[in-house]
């Protein structure tokens, strides 16, 4: 839903600029009864910027997440006790298959954090584009989410159908303060000159 305060709301009659009635002040909402039907699901996505560099040597680089632990209180207590971690590429493959296979149009896409008056926010709302449904307040800003809409009716048993994922598994969030991400490092071979 679009939010925005409103000051001094004046009716009146279509060419009559004689106010019939005037609100001085009001909070005004605007949203598409569609999307309330329309099926979401939100993921909190960490990318590598997200990530805090821990030590690095030749070999090897690691990282551990950026959130403290009241932040993944936060998480926790508005969100669950348990996440599951999902391979990104994977997800996003089979998100985009099984849409293009159901020629449904869809927007997967980190949230988009703004205030409440943000013409880009606006402007989404006004041309009715899918985007508008990944714009959050920006004091939710914490959860680092990512959301998947589709532009089609919920399915009667609920469940958006991607196929099975083999890259994941089940994680309760307090651990993830304490899980690093270590990357090998592999020096590539020069490339031969022409």
């Amino acid at each position: 839903a679009l939010r925005f305060r409103t000051f001094n709301l004046t009716f009146h009659t279509q060419g009559c600029t004689t106010p019939i009635l005037t609100i001085p002040s009001c909070t005004v909402q605007f949203s598409y009864k569609a999307d309330d039907l329309l099926p979401m699901v939100s993921f909190l996505g960490i990318t590598l910027s997200d990530l805090t560099f821990v030590t690095a040597n030749e070999r090897s680089a690691t990282f551990r997440l950026s959130h403290n632990a009241d932040e993944l209180k936060t998480i926790e207590d508005h969100l669950g006790k348990y996440c599951v971690l999902i391979d990104a590429k994977e997800l996003n493959d089979h998100i985009r298959q099984a849409c293009q296979h159901n020629n449904i149009l869809y927007n997967f896409a980190p949230e988009i954090y703004a205030p409440k008056d943000s013409s880009e926010k606006k402007d989404a709302f006004a041309n009715k584009k899918i985007e508008r449904l990944s714009f959050k307040d920006l004091d939710l800003s914490y959860q680092h989410e990512y959301r998947l809409a589709l532009n089609t009716a919920m399915p009667e048993d609920h469940y958006i159908h991607i196929g099975k994922l083999t890259n994941a598994f089940l994680l309760e969030v307090n651990h993830l303060g304490t899980m690093e991400l270590s990357i090998e490092l592999k020096e590539l071979e020069e490339a031969p000159e022409n």
